[in-house]
């Protein structure tokens, strides 16, 4: 089982992490830093916990937590794979029911509003 901690600030260390988070320090926690579009620098940890108490335990200790002026963020971290999908296995077979929202698009010439030249 794995805890996900997001927001972290720029400064942040496993080993500052681990006391905040009062864990042992040779616990082998990550922390990933990725680039957003935007070219951001997110920061987030990854800490592996062996029971579920535990790992309720740490979300309710950090999630929310000030540090260095940043709240964090945790909860319980799920891999996203093609396995985890939440959508039902035959959804492209499925009929939509509702209004159908690409009619009303801009791109769609029949949808398209006429221009009002006066």
């Amino acid at each position: 089982m794995v805890v996900f901690i997001g927001n972290l600030p720029k400064t942040a260390a496993e080993k500052d992490l681990c006391l905040i988070a009062r864990l042992d320090p040779a616990t082998p926690l990550r922390i990933i830093k990725k680039h957003t579009r935007s070219g951001e620098m997110r920061r987030y940890a990854l800490i592996p916990v062996t029971d579920r108490k535990q790992a309720r335990r740490l979300v309710k200790r950090l999630h929310g937590y000030h540090w260095q002026g940043q709240p964090l963020s945790a909860h319980l971290y799920q891999q996203r794979i093609a396995g985890n999908e939440l959508r039902r296995v035959d959804w492209r077979a499925q009929t939509w029911i509702g209004v159908e929202r690409r009619l009303t698009e801009r791109r769609n010439p029949q949808a398209a509003p006429t221009s009002r030249v006066a």
